[in-house]
Parts: C-alpha cells; structure tokens; sequence
C-alpha cells in the first residue's frame, strides 16, 4: 500500500511541472504592422510555424505513458482534467484491491487461490479485474486519439505555410488569400 501511495505521489509530482508551465500552442501570434508580405510578419511567421511544430506529439508515446499508469498519457497531451481523473481512477482501483486483498487474507488466510473463494468473492475478483481494463484500454485509446487531434490541428493551421531548410538558405512560401 505504501509503495503504491508513494508511486502515486512520485507520478503526481512527475508531472506538476507540465502542469503549471503548459502553454496554449494555437494561439495567434500578434502582428503591429498590417503588411503582409513585410520581414518581421514573415519572421512571426516563421516563429509561429516552427513553434506549432514543437508541439506535435507522438500518438504511441501517449499510449505508453497511459500504459504505465492511467492518465499520463493525457498529462503528456496536455488534457489535465481528463488526466486526473483517469489517475484518480486507477489510483482508486489500486486503493480498492488492496482493501480486498486484506479481506481476502483474513477469511482465507495466506494461501488462498481463486478457486477456494466463494463465487460472490470471484465475482468481485473478475469484476474489478475488467474495471482495470476498461480504465486502461480507454486511457490509451483516448491518449492515441487526442494526439492524433492535435496533429490534425497543428498540420491544417501549416498547410498554408511551408518552410525548406538548406545548409545554404531559408526558404519560405506560404499562401496568401485576395
């Protein structure tokens, strides 16, 4: 118990630092001059598409992290609420098994198998077992699919700009709308 206490504290201090210095990626750069084929509009420009560009995040490496524990995944994508409340759920889940993991050790004693429990004690023991799996197996299909989002919204707000780097030159074309 106090290990899984100590590793829900070690995971929730893990990621307080993405937490409180998140930072809002589609947000529009501000612009002072209204020409827009001007050097600092195309260098805001620049800035804007290679700082969109660090914000991509890898659908796989999302559902790793909520293989570990429930929630990081999200914490990983920036989806705190949903996060914490995954975490919660699994740190709950963990909670719960435990306490019957007690109650199962003073009925049965220490060597209790799955098939000296009573049928309502193993309803209990595969039903909290598919709790688990429906908490995971919904953390990672959630963590894949908010980062698959998030790409999605990242390469249409580039579509309309396009950056080649040469050892030699920069080149940037975007398109302009008349």
């Amino acid at each position: 118990m106090k290990f899984r206490l100590h590793l829900s504290c070690f995971l929730l201090f893990l990621f307080l630092p993405v937490i409180l210095f998140s930072q809002d990626p589609f947000a529009e750069p501000s612009f002072d001059d209204d020409s827009v084929l001007s050097v600092p509009h195309i260098t805001n420009q620049v800035n804007y598409a290679l700082a969109l560009q660090s914000y991509k995040k890898d659908p796989f490496a999302g559902v790793a992290f909520s293989m570990i524990y429930a929630g990081a995944g999200q914490f990983y994508l920036g989806d705190y609420t949903k996060g914490s409340l995954l975490f919660l759920g699994e740190t709950l889940y963990h909670v719960f098994n435990y306490g019957i993991r007690l109650r199962f050790q003073t009925i049965y004693g220490d060597s209790a198998g799955f098939n000296t429990l009573s049928a309502t004690d193993q309803i209990l023991v595969v039903s909290s077992f598919f709790i688990y799996i429906g908490i995971k197996a919904f953390s990672m299909y959630d963590a894949f699919t908010i980062a698959d989002a998030l790409n999605r919204k990242i390469d249409k707000k580039l579509q309309s700009l396009t950056l080649s780097f040469d050892p030699e030159h920069i080149s940037v074309s975007y398109g302009i709308g008349f």
